[in-house]
């Protein structure tokens, strides 16, 4: 078998020869064959036909395995070439190429035999480049060529179909400006310009209005001293309410912020100052935050933390609120303190725990003193309070609290050590409140309250024996009783019934004063103050008294039934509580028989018609409310025919009358002193109205006119209720003519003198 040429050396040839030459029959060249870099191997083969080449290889690496493929066309130029980049034997780029220019190169970078990379060319120099970056078989990257360098790249970064990142580059290929599609929806947020290739501006608009509402501004002549490659920012601008208005201003110095202000009504005040420190760190804020024109908040960082908020809302230069914040844990609040006041002084404190609320203490008197005391939840809800009112050190009243409503409050208002009043709470609403007023540890009063919070009723054990003994109920619209119900007996049923209207105004009193669960005692007000009563003295279910009642409840007039007849007999009126005047009708036909006047109070004066006709004829008259004179008109002529004088005992002294009806006094009798032997005979009249003499007394003295000349000429005498003897003097010249003494009631001895007319 013949050896092919290749292989054979020319005879006479040098080991190794750079190129090897290969010729047909026709002595043209058929192969040429050349070792560039002297190890032996040909690295480079071309075919000819016809004295043109046709194909060449070459091993362009020296690895001794061929990495290009090359064509030629039938005039013998180069057409194409394919090329092995990555040494896995199989061609990785190809390259058309039209008057020894390339005028296309395609290249695949994951061996699947299809290109991922298009470049077009225009007489060598490239015009338009198509990549496929993430190798789906679909091209997401554009770029376009003038005068061989890149003026604009297109690139679709999320592989959706749709273009999201843009640049443009100047003619020396610098870029000019850069968009970018964030969120993928087909607009531009992001814009970012650039000046000679260094970034100078970048816009984004965050809403997707077409309107820039961040702006970045940035100086190519100053570097950054942030560590961030490039150029320095300077200016942060944000419209965060898309008005077109930049409200939002931060200032940087050598690309680390110092300063930023926020504008948001556009007034030209900042409402928002912030410092920061050399390395970026906030080192103060200062807010206007309610619009006053003025910053009434200042905030204070370390290691740009915030350490300490301080508020001025008055402008007084002193802040009412300072807030320590946590130097291990951002934002976290360890301490407030307030001036609720105003006056400098910093009254209220609240301490914090892992950033909430866990004890609030306060100072209300602004002596320097604790005053209240309160304990919060994890989730900063009140659940403890202590409180001391009045300022004396000691802590009052205490209250408990479950899931920020409270339960239950205790009151020791006097020091004691036990409360007074304990009030107990359901759903946040007051729901009876317990009082213990002379702290003995015994309720006295409970006080119930309404699902509205308003008062129901108060039930009180008045008499500290341990059991309720008085009820108040409540009206909807009114905190005063109205109803009050008392047990004035301890027997645990109500005796006394108080009854107001809503407006708390009293309108009835009753009472059961004997026990047997009935009504027998009424008072009715008008006004609010009682107007008249009603009485069942005798408990027999008929009233037997009644009356009106002045504005302090005094009595202004009152009748009775003394008798049981269920007809009122007595009438009694009163000025200012005071008794002046009772009428009676003792007789029960309807007409006052027997009338007493008082004064102060105090029996005066009493008129009696003793034989119902109608007119008084007895008068008994009284001193210091005990009878001392009594009169009796025995003819009913209308004048007072009989007095009865009246000692201490009631006893009478001495008696005068007159019996011829001349009004003038013919008889007197006096009697003796001492108690009397035995009680006075029954008196006719008003039964009850004149007091009947409780004894009758001895006669001791008796004197007569028996003519009527206003003297008296018959005196008799008496010893121990026996006439003794009898003296008449019948011309009345103060000679007794006449003299009869008795010894046991019979005369014994007469002594007969001369008359007037001397016989």
């Amino acid at each position: 078998m013949d050896q092919d040429p290749a292989d054979q050396a020319p005879e006479g040839a040098l080991p190794c020869p750079e190129i090897d030459l290969f010729f047909d029959d026709n002595e043209q060249v058929r192969e040429k064959r050349t070792d560039s870099n002297g190890d032996c191997r040909a690295d480079q083969v071309v075919h000819y036909a016809a004295g043109l080449p046709q194909r060449a290889l070459q091993d362009r690496d020296h690895d001794g395995r061929m990495d290009s493929w090359l064509s030629y066309g039938e005039d013998g130029a180069l057409i194409r070439e394919a090329r092995d980049r990555v040494g896995d034997g199989q061609a990785d780029t190809w390259t058309e190429i039209s008057g020894l220019h390339p005028s296309e190169r395609r290249e695949d970078h994951n061996a699947d035999g299809e290109a991922d990379v298009v470049i077009e060319y225009v007489k060598g120099e490239p015009t338009r480049q198509r990549e496929d970056s993430n190798l789906d078989g679909q091209p997401d990257r554009f770029t376009r060529f003038e005068g061989g360098v890149a003026r604009s790249i297109e690139q679709d970064r999320n592989h959706d179909g749709n273009v999201d990142a843009q640049a443009e580059f100047d003619a020396q290929g610098k870029k000019s400006v850069e968009r970018q599609d964030e969120n993928h929806d087909g607009a531009f947020e992001i814009t970012i310009l650039y000046r000679a290739g260094v970034r100078e501006r970048v816009e984004e608009d965050t809403r997707g209005d077409g309107q820039p509402d961040v702006v970045v501004i940035y100086s190519a002549d100053t570097p950054s001293d942030s560590g961030d490659e490039g150029p320095a920012i300077i200016r942060r601008e944000v419209d965060s309410d898309g008005d077109g208005r930049f409200e939002s201003v931060a200032r940087f110095d050598g690309g680390i912020e110092r300063t930023r202000q926020i504008d948001a009504d556009g007034d030209g005040f900042a409402e928002v100052m912030a410092w920061l420190l050399p390395g970026g760190q906030l080192e103060r804020e200062t807010i206007d935050s309610n619009a006053s024109g003025r910053h009434d908040v200042t905030r204070h960082y370390t290691a740009g933390q915030r350490v300490r908020d301080e508020r001025d809302a008055d402008g007084d230069g002193q802040p009412e609120r300072i807030t320590l914040y946590s130097t291990e844990v951002p934002d976290q609040i360890i301490e407030e303190k307030v001036d609720t006041s105003k006056d400098g002084q910093f009254d209220t404190r609240v301490v914090y725990r892992q950033g909430l609320k866990y004890e609030q203490f306060e100072d209300r008197n602004a002596d320097g003193e604790t005053d209240a005391r309160y304990r919060f939840d994890p989730e900063e809800r009140i659940v403890f309070e202590t409180v001391d009112a009045d300022g004396d050190g000691r802590f009052e009243s205490e209250a408990d609290f479950s899931e920020g409503a409270i339960q239950q409050r205790r009151v020791d208002s006097t020091g004691a050590g036990r409360p007074d009043r304990v009030e107990f709470y359901r759903g946040g609403e007051l729901l009876r409140v317990e009082r213990d007023s002379d702290q003995d540890g015994r309720v006295e009063a409970w006080v119930f309250y309404d699902e509205s919070g308003g008062l129901a009723r108060r039930e009180e054990d008045t008499d500290a024996d341990g059991r309720v003994d008085r009820w108040l109920s409540f009206g909807p619209d009114s905190p005063e009783a109205i109803l009050v119900e008392t047990d004035t007996r301890g027997d645990g049923v109500p005796d006394t019934w108080r009854i107001a209207n809503s407006k708390g105004q009293p309108q009835r009193l009753e009472e059961d004063r004997n026990g047997d669960h009935r009504v027998d005692y009424w008072v009715h007000f008008e006004g609010s103050a009682p107007a008249r009563y009603e009485q069942d003295r005798d408990f027999d279910g008929r009233l037997d008294a009644r009356g009106d009642l002045d504005a302090d409840g005094n009595p202004r007039q009152n009748e009775l039934d003394t008798t049981g007849d269920a007809r009122f007999d007595l009438r009694q009126t009163f000025a200012g509580g005071v008794l002046m005047l009772e009428e009676r009708d003792t007789r029960t036909d309807g007409n006052y028989d027997g009338v007493t006047r008082f004064e102060d109070g105090v029996r005066v004066r009493q008129e009696i018609d003793s034989n119902g006709d109608g007119r008084f004829d007895t008068l008994v008259l009284f001193t210091a409310d005990r009878a001392v004179e009594q009169r009796r008109d025995t003819r009913g002529d209308g004048h007072f025919d009989q007095t009865v004088r009246l000692d201490e005992s009631g006893l009478p002294t001495r008696e005068e009358f007159d019996t011829d009806g001349d009004q003038k006094i013919d008889l007197v009798r006096d009697y003796a002193p001492g108690p009397a032997p035995g009680p006075a005979p029954a008196q006719s009249g008003a039964a009850g109205a004149l007091p009947a003499l409780p004894a009758q007394r001895p006669i001791a003295r008796e004197a007569v006119d028996a003519d009527g000349d206003g003297r008296f000429e018959q005196v008799s005498e008496y010893e121990g209720g026996q006439i003794v003897r009898t003296e008449t003097d019948a011309d009345g010249d103060g000679q007794a003519e006449d003299v009869i003494e008795y010894q046991q009631g019979q005369a014994i001895r007469r002594s007969q003198g001369r008359n007037a007319s001397g016989q």
